[in-house]
């Protein structure tokens, strides 16, 4: 058990430039590059999907049309009025 946790710690600096473990600046620097675009390219298409939606949302809500003969009252599971 001791051995494979010895070999684990070792693949694991071996991904990293340094011995420490530590990334070099350039690597960090790319690292929090790539996590920033990551993040915006998200936070717009989140924010491109919420609005269309939003914008679809109303649009029905626009065309709903209101049935004056429906007061919501149900009985045996179905609307009164049908």
């Amino acid at each position: 058990m001791l051995n494979l946790s010895i070999q684990t710690q070792l693949i694991v600096m071996r991904c990293f430039n340094q011995q420490d473990g530590r990334l070099t600046d350039i690597e960090a620097d790319l690292d929090l590059y790539t996590k920033n675009v990551i993040a915006l390219v998200t936070t717009v298409w989140f924010s491109w999907g919420g609005i269309r939606g939003m914008r679809e949302l109303f649009r029905r809500l626009k065309a709903e049309r209101m049935d004056e003969q429906d007061d919501g009252t149900v009985i045996n599971h179905h609307n009164l009025d049908e």
